[in-house]
């Protein structure tokens, strides 16, 4: 027996290649999200429109409806994402549930 152990060549990590369609689907939907949110914090807009969503952003009406079928949706993604950043922006609002009646008025 050899004093000479054999060890198998390291496994290399797999790079995934992404094209420049995905990366900008990826941009512009976190893109859209921070539009959202900066006008919940800057204009106290807690029941922003999908047009002025789009104009804060600076992407198109077909952008936004292909990440998210409706403001609704939208609001839910704020809220999933942004959650305890918006219960800190509303203040007055104690409760995650009650930022959430806040968005759903």
């Amino acid at each position: 027996m050899s004093d000479i152990i054999e060890t198998a060549p390291p496994v290399e990590t797999p790079i995934i290649k992404t094209d420049g369609r995905e990366q900008r689907s990826v941009n512009n939907r976190a893109v859209l999200v921070a539009a959202g949110m900066r006008l919940i914090e800057r204009d106290n807009n807690w029941r922003a429109t999908s047009t002025q969503i789009i104009e804060e952003a600076g992407i198109s009406k077909r952008t936004f409806f292909n990440h998210f079928t409706n403001v609704e949706y939208f609001r839910q993604v704020l809220m999933n994402e942004h959650g305890d950043q918006l219960l800190a922006l509303a203040g007055r609002i104690t409760t995650l549930n009650d930022v959430v009646k806040a968005l759903m008025r």
